[in-house]
């Protein structure tokens, strides 16, 4: 019996030791294959052109960083702009500027004229909208956008491609283009060769709006205007001017002045967004124009009118028929 139980136990450690064999065994063959198949890419490699090669290595890198770098260069470029909020109704967005390189004093200038833009816009829905956003040399993709509806869809040309929207953590932030800060950058320009015809600007629509009265005497008066006989015509010029063949309608108007002044004793002026003051193309180029808007009761647009600069002082201008 002992003799037959050293005989199992030599042929169990035979059996050990064989499936140990096999297994080291097939692990070298694999290894040694691996080996072969890594050696391929580095043959083909070879043979391409190092030009060729480099590109698609950077055209690799570059994916890798654009895959790898969604979330965390979201978050980098997002980074202390809470306090830049613009504002939709009762709806607040964060926003985010493509040109990382603007000056604070810009993006304030921005910000405050957008929610002048759009301050009366309350109507609006979040649709899907695709874009890629440079910052810092990379693109953010943007799959949403603002999408606005129903009355008062007045804004500035450079706002055209306005309302691209970067989603992160459930919040949505609103994209500033390099071409609409491009935009103010060249109206700041403009801003600051005529800094006084921009204050007077300032100062003649708060006089215009502190002056409203449903009586037309009150109106008269605060700007020191009469529509006495001899008073009539210097009164007009100094509120109005008449484009081209709108000089006509001041020989009506003349006849007939309150109809003129009434129009606009009782609408409130909205001032002019930065990016609606431009050189004039009225005759002189050296006069500026400026497009905004009067306003009804609950300061929603009713009607665009254009001021323009003309002797020393700003007038609203009457435009011809079919301007």
């Amino acid at each position: 019996m002992r003799i037959n139980n050293k005989k199992r136990v030599a042929v169990l450690i035979l059996v050990v030791i064989s499936l140990f064999l096999i297994i080291f065994l097939s692990e070298e063959k694999i290894h040694d294959k691996k080996n072969k198949l890594n050696q391929f890419p580095n043959k083909f490699e070879s043979q391409i052109d190092p030009k060729e090669k480099y590109k698609q290595e950077k055209n690799l890198r570059n994916l890798e960083k654009f895959e790898k770098s969604s979330e965390s260069n979201n978050q980098n470029v997002l980074k202390n702009t809470e306090e830049k909020l613009f504002k939709l109704g009762k709806d607040t967005f964060p926003v985010m500027f493509e040109d990382d390189k603007l000056s604070n004093t810009i993006k304030h200038v921005v910000i405050n004229d957008m929610n002048l833009i759009f301050k009366h816009l309350k109507n609006y829905k979040i649709v899907d909208r695709s874009s890629k956003i440079k910052v810092n040399d990379r693109f953010i993709q943007s799959n949403k956008g603002l999408s606005f509806y129903g009355k008062g869809q007045y804004w500035p040309d450079a706002y055209n491609y306005f309302g691209s929207l970067i989603e992160k953590n459930g919040n949505y932030f609103l994209s500033i283009t390099t071409h609409l800060t491009d935009a103010y950058k060249m109206a700041l320009s403009l801003k600051n060769d005529n800094k006084e015809t921009y204050k007077d600007l300032n100062n003649f629509i708060d006089n215009y709006n502190s002056s409203l009265s449903k009586e037309l005497n009150n109106f008269l008066d605060h700007h020191n205007l009469s529509l006495s006989e001899g008073s009539i015509e210097e009164s007009i010029d100094t509120l109005f001017y008449f484009y081209k063949s709108a000089s006509y309608m001041k020989n009506y108007f003349l006849k007939k002045p309150k109809k003129l002044f009434k129009q606009f004793n009782h609408h409130r002026m909205r001032k002019p967004s930065l990016l609606d003051l431009k050189k004039s193309q009225l005759n002189s180029k050296n006069k500026l124009i400026a497009a905004t808007y009067l306003l009804d009761d609950f300061d929603f647009p009713i009607l665009k009118i254009y001021l323009i600069y003309d002797q020393n002082r700003w007038k609203i201008i009457i435009p011809n028929y079919g301007t």
